[in-house]
């Protein structure tokens, strides 16, 4: 039963470790609608990853209006390639006296994405395309910054998998030093 057990922890951990190598590290996205802006994801910033699921949160960033409207707005799509599903951040019909005011309204603000099966590409994994769309009001210009976390789960399996390695090895040894 002890090897058993042994052997199933051994396995969680390594199951962590394969996945963190892929996702454990959160990454920051910067989005510039003079460079990501359009008609379509496709005009986007294309982002791979791995399957799994993460947490896009608006971190930073300056965000006008283009044609001086009375007021500032923003907002960002999130494409989600495999699953082929389209998320938003901010509001592009709510008037703002600032960039930063509207940039501080939805400072925060996150959206949960499950990526996962195969993409258009037919590899599997996934991407994300983030992207300004011209239909936003006064089409924004500017630079919005977002944060993308992986789920913890896989870090929790490594660090659980890596305390049961050390409490057995530990262990041992106590055993060891009474004999």
């Amino acid at each position: 039963m002890k090897r058993f057990l042994i052997f199933v922890l051994a396995v969680a951990m390594v199951a962590g470790l394969s996945t963190l190598s892929f996702a454990v590290v959160p990454f920051t996205v910067d989005v510039d609608s003079n460079d990501y802006g359009g008609d379509s994801y496709q005009d986007g910033l294309r982002v791979d990853l791995e399957p799994g699921t993460y947490e896009v949160t608006v971190k930073d960033g300056a965000w006008g209006d283009w044609w001086g409207a009375d007021g500032w707005f923003w907002s960002l799509n999130i494409y989600d390639e495999a699953n082929d599903k389209t998320y938003y951040l901010g509001d592009s019909n709510t008037s703002y006296d600032s960039p930063q005011d509207a940039l501080q309204a939805y400072y925060g603000n996150s959206v949960t994405i499950t990526v996962g099966g195969a993409s258009a590409a037919g590899e599997g994994g996934g991407a994300l395309w983030f992207y300004v769309p011209d239909s936003s009001r006064w089409n924004n210009y500017g630079t919005v910054s977002v944060l993308v976390t992986p789920e913890p789960v896989s870090f929790i399996l490594f660090i659980a998998g890596g305390l049961a390695m050390t409490g057995r090895i530990y262990m041992k040894r106590k055993k060891k030093a009474a004999v």
